[in-house]
């Protein structure tokens, strides 16, 4: 969930620019919808990719 474009801060932290690496590198974004100021983006782990866990 992040503030909704217009509104929200660019990623300045380090964590905020590595969690947009990852999300972009392995995972697609299926939904995005926007309510209330917020906006919640659901992602799916992209196909070839392993989970972190191993399984």
């Amino acid at each position: 969930m992040t503030d909704a474009p217009g509104v929200a801060r660019p990623p300045a932290a380090e964590r905020e620019r590595a969690k947009v690496s990852v999300l972009r590198t392995h995972f697609r974004a299926v939904a995005d919808e926007q309510a209330r100021g917020r906006r919640v983006t659901v992602y799916e782990r992209r196909s070839g990719n392993p989970s972190p866990s191993g399984g």
